[in-house]
């Protein structure tokens, strides 16, 4: 490559970084500060609420840690601590140390941390180039794949440990990959740095380490030698000793004691993480979060939601497309990865709770073979339809990303429907909600304090007995208006029908007019197709894509409160 197409390759690295970064850090105060997303909420509150410890030894030591969530009231704490501690740090640094300022920190090194992510897909990509001698521009359409896949711009909108733990371990393989060409002690080094920092933001990470042992035995098995065996055993010993230092000092919570020869695990931890398990399977029975997964089909549902919302159909066939040409057609350490990739999917796919973002790891990899098989797609076209046909294909695989970026264009659905509410529901009325799910309206400011709505939460997850219905009954009695805040309660219950019937039937009812709670106002933030303006409703999607940042809001009005009280003036006037 002569100097300026390196300076032009450079160029293009640059402005696919900065245009991702763009798109991540848009519409970063995306719920106008309300908190709307509850994972999140969560570790605002565990980076407010914790302190930098005095020394070091204080900080290493999980009994006196105030950086420990278990010492500062967080019983049930089950991600890492690395991710808490750095944002607890910044926010201590620009002065932004307080409830709402932890969340825009925790936002920005999200969306830094994914843009990173997609830096170490394009690394990996350039070292796969050089291996097989892939065309020139593979890299870059690598990073423009990454850069407009639609669940990793979601959640660098989120403070959460994901961002991090698939930034850590993107990285981890790029080390790795570069320990497999030249067998340097350095290099596993590093790939034990950024391992041990992955599953000190979340411990899930320890999915991606077979991934990592099956590379670096690869090198065995291409040299099978006596020194090579010995070279092995060394890196792979001071990988797993860098990542166990790294793991420590990035969370000492995951560990019994200070003594780094007690390898032993938190109690507290290890029954966090039972009980997480046990949230997330069918032994769960009716914990709100996990009631959505009832009825939902193995492998097919996370693989429509990953399809159609996670990346968009487009973008979804030029996956496959790449996947078959670079692992089907050509037999080399691609074919390594994608067995972890396929064997990986297919684990988090067919579990009771497959959720997208269990998925979030493959998405860098996505991008490789999207990004390859766009390449190679353009390849074949003849030269003269070349330009044409490639400039067709970027603007469908842009179509979703663009249409999804809209929400973050506009005030929450929430927000828009408190106001609403606040316009339109006298003051003092009383407005019925639903557990677990976010109250509207929300407090827009110390004026909306003065209209003194009043009103009760349904127990709609509970087992429908006699009990449930006649509270369900008395507070839909006593009530003005009903306010779904989200599709979070019917969405989950009314395809569990055989769990639920008599709330099913309460919203079949509901939404057909069949009570006397009649549909008033109605609010969404859909994605919106640009120019055209065509919305897509995504609202048969997973729940956690839509409930966050861009949630269905429905408004009811008690019409049987109205008929009452216009008897009672009719009687009045009579009497009079």
């Amino acid at each position: 490559m002569n100097l300026n197409k390196r300076g032009l390759s450079a160029f293009l690295y640059i402005c696919i970084c900065l245009v991702a970064l763009s798109v991540r850090l848009y519409g970063l105060k995306w719920d106008q500060g309300h908190h709307l997303h509850p994972d999140e909420r969560f570790l605002t509150m565990v980076t407010t609420d914790s302190r930098i410890p005095e020394s070091l030894s204080d900080y290493l030591d999980p009994a006196v840690s105030t950086l420990n969530p278990y010492n500062i009231k967080y019983a049930f704490y089950v991600y890492g601590m690395f991710p808490v501690t750095a944002n607890k740090l910044i926010a201590q640094a620009v002065d932004m140390d307080s409830y709402d300022g932890t969340l825009i920190t925790g936002r920005v090194l999200s969306a830094v941390a994914d843009t990173l992510t997609l830096v170490c897909i394009m690394a990996i990509a350039v070292l796969l180039r050089k291996r097989y001698s892939w065309p020139t521009y593979v890299p870059h359409a690598v990073g423009i794949m990454y850069a407009m896949a639609v669940l990793p711009i979601q959640n660098s909108h989120f403070f959460t440990v994901d961002s991090l733990a698939v930034m850590f371990s993107t990285a981890t393989l790029y080390w790795i990959l570069r320990y497999v060409d030249h067998q340097k002690l350095r290099y596993a080094a590093c790939g034990g740095i950024f391992f041990g920092l992955a599953l000190a933001s979340k411990i899930s990470s320890v999915y991606i380490s077979p991934l990592f042992g099956m590379l670096m035995l690869y090198t065995v098995y291409r040299q099978r030698s006596k020194e090579n065996i010995i070279r092995f055993l060394t890196c792979g010993a001071l990988f797993v000793g860098v990542a166990y230092i790294v793991l420590r000092m990035g969370s000492p919570h995951y560990f019994a004691s200070a003594s780094w020869l007690d390898i032993s695990i938190s109690k507290s931890f290890t029954a966090n993480v039972a009980e997480l398990k046990r949230f997330t399977s069918p032994e769960s029975g009716y914990f709100p979060p996990s009631v959505q997964w009832y009825g939902k089909k193995p492998f097919m549902f996370a693989t429509t939601n990953v399809a159609y919302f996670g990346l968009g159909l487009p973008y979804a066939l030029l996956v496959i497309y790449g996947f078959y040409f670079l692992t089907i057609k050509k037999k080399n350490i691609l074919s390594l990865i994608a067995l972890w990739c396929i064997g990986y999917y297919l684990y988090q796919s067919t579990r009771f709770a497959a959720s997208m973002r269990y998925l979030y790891l493959l998405y860098p990899f996505f991008a490789l073979y999207a990004g390859f098989g766009y390449v190679d797609l353009i390849a074949r076209i003849k030269p003269v339809h070349r330009r044409l046909v490639g400039a067709f294909v970027l603007l469908m695989l842009l179509v979703w990303p663009l249409s999804f970026m809209a929400i973050y264009s506009r005030p929450h659905s929430r927000v828009t429907a408190s106001q609403w509410i606040f316009d339109n529901i006298p003051a003092g009325s009383l407005i019925a909600t639903e557990h677990w799910d976010d109250p509207l309206p929300l407090i827009l400011g110390p004026e909306s304090m003065t209209y003194g709505y009043g009103g009760e939460q349904l127990p709609i997850f509970g087992v429908d007995t006699e009990q449930k219905w006649m509270e369900m009954n008395r507070i839909l009695s006593v009530s003005d208006y009903y306010v779904l805040s989200s599709n979070r309660g019917y969405g989950a219950i009314m395809p569990s029908e055989e769990k639920f019937p008599l709330q099913t039937q309460f919203y079949k009812d509901l939404f057909e007019g069949k009570t006397s709670y009649q549909l008033i106002a109605e609010f969404t933030s859909y994605p919106t197709v640009p120019i055209i303006g065509y919305q897509i409703d995504d609202q048969w999607s997973e729940e956690a894509f839509t409930v966050y940042d861009h949630p269905k809001v429905s408004i009811f009005k008690n019409t049987a409160k109205d008929s009452a009280e216009l008897d009672g003036s009719n009687v009045d006037s009579a009497e009079k």
